[in-house]
């Protein structure tokens, strides 16, 4: 792929490089790099260091470039031809940072949400248990205790057999209308 002149003699940048800039993690991610000081600052001295080394030896690489330019060229084409694919089969991708940022944080914090619902489900259970054995004007003390900690083992340990129970009535169900269906099929 020949690189057309643009205005004034220009030419293009790369392909792949504005692809990669076109997603908006990094175009926010870039904007945020150079807005901090550090970043910027970081900046400042690459292109300072490239003014001072540089700039004076490059007409010097034209010679050399014109030899690497077709590669250079057609790695570009297969870098963004590479980030094509990456969009037809993540297109989540493209979405703003804030929408990943959400489902990063909704992801990443299932498993501690699922350890409160399974902490809060626990406590309920135990007070239930407390209260139905304790009853009004019973000694409250380590008897009572021990037996709400038994009465809510049993409850919890009942409680996931009902439900793997309806799970698996479930599963064995859906498993029939597949078989019908392919019963039916043949």
């Amino acid at each position: 792929m020949a690189e057309k002149p643009v205005t004034n003699g220009e030419v293009p940048q790369s392909h792949f490089i504005h692809h990669l800039t076109s997603y908006p993690l990094v175009s926010d991610t870039l904007t945020t790099y150079k807005s901090h000081p550090y970043g910027a600052k970081s900046l400042s001295l690459a292109h300072q260091a490239y003014s001072t080394f540089l700039a004076p030896i490059h007409p010097y690489l034209r010679g050399p470039y014109s030899y690497v330019a077709p590669y250079l060229a057609k790695a570009d084409t297969l870098g963004d031809s590479g980030l094509s694919k990456l969009d037809s089969r993540f297109p989540v991708i493209k979405e703003d940072t804030q929408t990943l940022r959400e489902r990063v944080t909704g992801v990443v914090g299932l498993p501690l949400r699922i350890a409160g619902q399974g902490r809060e489900y626990l406590l309920r259970t135990y007070d239930d248990e407390y209260g139905k054995v304790a009853g009004p004007g019973k000694d409250k003390g380590v008897v009572t205790t021990a037996k709400a900690v038994v009465s809510t083992e049993l409850r919890v340990t009942s409680d996931v057999f009902k439900w793997a129970a309806e799970t698996w009535a479930g599963v064995k169900e859906g498993a029939k209308k597949v078989a019908q269906e392919n019963g039916a099929a043949t």
